[in-house]
């Protein structure tokens, strides 16, 4: 889960890049490193040498692709006075990169004319570890680092018990400190004991420090009971997900739980559909915008 793949731009004249942009992203729990920072340029100009224009346009649409649904910075440094390889090898040393695909046989990586057509195992898979902040931060980094906003389902969430304050205000910093502009909760009105003015005091007391100038919080607070079954409840499971992708969490946004894993594309869409594109599918009764 979360494998960073560093892959030697020579690689994007190579067919082969077609099938790794299917098997890659949010979807499949592994990404391809923006390394260096101008990575994308670098694989375009690549495309250059393919002399067929239709091949050479499906070359492109998958760097199109890559860059919009897996592409992922690093903060690793990037020697100029180094090659390609030098740099990506010191990184797959480092434990920054899982894997490194290159356009020829090298110690230390993969020829990409050659990984496929073995499969690749998706990597979205249950990860099972007690959390920490710390691993909460990494299971969630590519989503905080690459969503334009977050969306949080958890009808138990209480972003002032001891077990979740310092995570939830470390995804704060690290999500607005990226380009995220907004993160949304959506939470149930009987877990919710404090009236409105009161929770908004509080909670601007003490999150307010996490919410950088220009970045909202928003936390709705639902009644999720099904109007055809008042005893049914409507949120469950937890997620939190963007338009990128989403990932379902055990206990929901807190030092608990201990089972992770990526949501697939037709959950994701439909999680999209519910709570981005449309009405909320439950009754709120009160917003809290911080």
């Amino acid at each position: 889960m979360n494998e960073l793949i560093a892959v030697e731009p020579e690689c994007c004249a190579a067919t082969q890049l077609i099938t790794l942009a299917s098997v890659v992203g949010f979807h499949e729990g592994r990404f391809i490193a923006e390394y260096p920072r101008y990575w994308v340029k670098l694989a375009y100009k690549a495309t250059n040498c393919v002399s067929d224009d239709m091949q050479r346009s499906l070359l492109n649409e998958a760097i199109a692709h890559i860059k919009e649904t897996s592409l992922l910075s690093t903060q690793r440094i990037y020697d100029q006075n180094q090659t390609w390889r030098n740099n990506a090898f010191e990184g797959e040393k480092a434990g920054v990169f899982g894997k490194v695909l290159t356009d020829g046989d090298y110690p230390m990586s993969e020829n990409i004319h050659r990984i496929f057509p073995k499969k690749w195992s998706s990597e979205r898979g249950i990860v099972q570890r007690a959390p920490t902040v710390d691993f909460f931060l990494f299971l969630l980094n590519p989503l905080l680092i690459s969503s334009g906003s977050l969306v949080l389902i958890d009808p138990y969430f209480k972003p002032l018990d001891a077990k979740t304050l310092p995570l939830f205000k470390a995804v704060l910093r690290v999500a607005f400190q990226a380009r995220c502009k907004e993160f949304v909760a959506f939470v149930r009105e009987k877990k919710w004991g404090w009236n409105q003015r009161q929770s908004y005091k509080l909670l601007i007391d003490k999150i307010g420090t996490s919410i950088s100038p220009g970045k909202n919080v928003t936390i709705h607070v639902c009644d999720d009971r099904y109007p055809t079954d008042w005893e049914e409840e409507g949120m469950h499971t937890r997620f939190i997900f963007s338009e990128k992708g989403g990932i379902n969490l055990d206990k929901g946004l807190q030092l608990r739980g201990k089972d992770f894993s990526y949501i697939d594309k037709t959950q994701h869409e439909e999680l999209l559909r519910e709570y981005v594109e449309g009405l909320p599918p439950f009754k709120i009764h009160y917003s809290l915008r911080l």
